[in-house]
């Protein structure tokens, strides 16, 4: 797939269409998998992780050629991996010990020896963490919902192939490979904190399976396929826990739950087969959505910073609230991309998007406590944040776009938002469209004018952040990324075009960085402008039948609509439609 790269706007030209055809939703409508749907058959390449010092535990002593699943669950307590003493820094490298700022929280390896044998595992680090994995996987496959394979009755080699998927070796792959082609699609954890020792097991076996289904072998990506059922099944029995607890719920576990629930929600609907999706779409996702109302969307607000100094900044603290409010909108996000896709009525109304908005990428990508809350100030300064006439969530970032026209100086304060919360306001737009498509009054031209509003209003922030973008790029870099398109043409995922690092090169790749598919949000804006213009075309259509012989709403409504059917699986129907809006 080519991408078009237009030529820059100018400055102050607002009212120029920021799309004028769909490359990237032409390709992602093919359904053909999840790396070529998201652009990633065109993939920057990995490289060894600089992180914590080798040696520091002891682990258990297992002989794990020959370990099954049922000795699994004999691991005691006592046996788990404790602090080894050593000679240098201490409080730098222990687990205990306060984190470094800008260390990336993960212990090294050799990759030119195999960590799959018992010599090497019991070594290291993320051995105890692989142990915990195949032991919850073991457990779901035992229970009694039968919604996933069943491995209860599998061989030896099938167990052992579980070991093997799921070994330290493995993960570290798969986690770097998680983190160097997924990540910047679905920006919700933070890297520069993230320690695979300390999270959950089932959130780190649902980013091995996202890692692995973009691997460069073959093999790792089909294997990917049989264990994500296994590993959606684990992950969402958690979740149901939850969901059904009367006590409450530790959050900060159950946003990392539910983190995991999207990215296997993510991987079954855009590479499973079309029972996985339906289940996805009917089943799984709804629970995800309980659980989050569980929680409480308007919980994830940040506090006032305007009045914090760096010394009293909590990082940490900043950092989990902001996954919390990425992971709602995201899960907002998938809900709307049913919407859109899939002609599935929408789980979530737009009043429950009472979270804050998402803070631009530079803040959450922040390597250190002091990057961080120096972004954080500088947008608040842009922004005017907290403020009486500003937005103070996502839901009222949405309705300003779609109340008045905005104004210039309102523009400009809007043009200085999060990328990700320019790809909602689109997602919003296309939910409003379908339940105004499905409503019961037949005269819908006044109620279009909000759309209609939206749409320009969005444009013109756009446009207005696309030039931004290209005329001061030496003031954005310390604000958020750019969207530049990318001129090198992606490949499909029969011919992965993956470039790879030599395992000599050590220093830390920042591809992780870059913007993912959400920087065609002008596609999306688009499509619902195409919408638009067709309800409003079959609106004047039913208005001269009327006139005529006060028949044909029915018919009308009828034609009003791109997908005919509501659940539809593929997305066949959608990509001829925009096949035929592309004159092909």
């Amino acid at each position: 797939m080519s991408l078009v790269a237009y030529p820059p706007l100018p400055i102050f030209d607002l009212d120029t269409d920021p799309a004028r055809s769909f490359p990237f939703l032409l390709e992602f409508t093919k359904d053909l998998s999840l790396p070529h749907s998201f652009e990633n058959g065109r993939v920057v390449g990995s490289s060894p992780f600089a992180f914590r010092e080798p040696g520091l535990w002891n682990y258990v002593d297992v002989d794990l050629d020959n370990l099954m699943f049922s000795e699994l669950g004999d691991l005691t307590a006592s046996e788990q991996y404790v602090e080894q003493p050593v000679s240098f820094d201490i409080e730098h490298y222990s687990l205990e010990g306060p984190l470094h700022e800008g260390e990336f929280l993960f212990p090294p390896f050799d990759s030119t020896v195999s960590l799959d044998g018992a010599q090497t595992w019991k070594y290291d680090p993320l051995a105890m963490k692989a142990f915990e994995i195949v032991q919850a996987i073991e457990r779901s496959a035992h229970s009694p919902k039968t919604d996933s394979p069943n491995i209860s009755e599998c061989s030896t080699s099938t167990e052992m192939s579980c070991t093997n998927f799921f070994s330290p070796h493995q993960l570290r792959k798969f986690l770097d490979t998680y983190w160097e082609r997924w990540y910047p699609n679905w920006p919700t954890i933070h890297r520069p904190l993230f320690d695979p020792l300390r999270t959950p097991s089932f959130l780190i076996a649902a980013m091995a399976i996202m890692g692995a289904c973009h691997s460069q072998e073959p093999q790792e990506r089909a294997n990917s396929k049989f264990w994500a059922n296994v590993v959606e099944k684990f992950v969402f029995e958690e979740l149901e826990q939850i969901e059904a607890e009367t006590f409450k719920v530790d959050q900060r576990h159950t946003i990392q739950l539910l983190q995991a629930a999207c990215i296997m929600c993510i991987y079954q609907h855009w590479n499973g087969t079309k029972a996985s999706k339906k289940r996805i779409r009917r089943q799984r996702f709804m629970t995800l959505v309980s659980v989050c109302r569980d929680v409480g969307i308007s919980r994830a607000t940040h506090r006032d910073y305007r009045f914090i100094s760096q010394a009293d900044f909590d990082w940490r603290s900043f950092v989990e609230t902001e996954e919390m409010i990425r992971t709602f909108i995201w899960i907002y996000m998938i809900d709307t991309a049913f919407v859109i896709f899939n002609n599935f009525p929408p789980r979530m109304v737009l009043g429950e998007l009472r979270m804050d908005v998402a803070s631009p990428e530079r803040c959450f990508q922040a390597s250190s406590a002091e990057e961080c809350f120096l972004g954080i100030q500088w947008w608040l300064c842009k922004t005017q944040r907290k403020q009486a006439q500003t937005p103070s969530s996502l839901l009222d970032f949405i309705r300003a776009f779609c109340r008045d026209e905005i104004d210039a100086s309102f523009t400009d304060i809007y043009a200085h938002e999060a990328y990700m919360n320019y790809f909602a306001v689109t997602s919003a737009l296309h939910v409003l469209m379908f339940n105004m498509g499905n409503g019961i009054i037949d005269d819908i031209k006044q109620r279009l004018g909000p759309v209609r509003r939206g749409l320009k209003n969005w444009r013109a922030v756009w446009n207005r952040r696309l030039a931004i973008d290209r005329s001061n790029k030496g003031t954005i870099a310390s604000f958020d990324i750019s969207i530049e398109p990318e001129t090198e043409a992606c490949g499909s995922q029969d011919e992965l075009n993956i470039v790879t690092r030599t395992d000599h090169e050590l220093c830390h790749s920042e591809d992780w960085r870059r913007p993912g598919f959400w920087r065609h949000a002008s596609e999306y804006w688009l499509l619902c402008r195409v919408f638009l213009e067709r309800m409003e075309s079959t609106q004047k259509g039913l208005e001269a039948a009327e006139n005529l012989s006060g028949q044909g709403s029915a018919r009308s409504r009828v034609e009003s609509k791109i997908l005919a059917r509501y659940d539809e699986t593929d997305m066949e129907e959608l990509h001829r439609f925009l096949l035929i809006c592309a004159g092909k």
